[in-house]
């Protein structure tokens, strides 16, 4: 009941974009996250690239550079055309 309270006031902003993190192993997500912006950066071209990450989920310094100007883009075309 709280989580759906959270959503509603989250929903009710704006403008909020959810930002999913990489992980190299992979999640799938089953939460229903309507009305919101969500960048998955799962969908990172590098996301599977195990020299990307110290661990399962920390990026070392090439990936988090990688990872970055990939985000960067995503966000500057949502806030270009919100539709995507």
């Amino acid at each position: 009941e709280e989580y759906l309270e959270l959503l509603d006031e989250v929903a009710s902003k704006e403008k909020v974009i959810v930002v999913i993190p990489p992980v190299l192993c992979g999640m799938e997500f089953e939460i229903d996250l309507f009305g919101l912006n969500i960048i998955d950066g799962n969908e990172w071209p590098g996301a599977r690239d195990k020299s990307n990450y110290y661990d399962d989920h920390h990026l070392v310094a090439d990936g988090a550079r990688s990872y970055s100007g990939w985000l960067v883009e995503k966000l500057i075309l949502l806030s270009t055309d919100p539709s995507l």
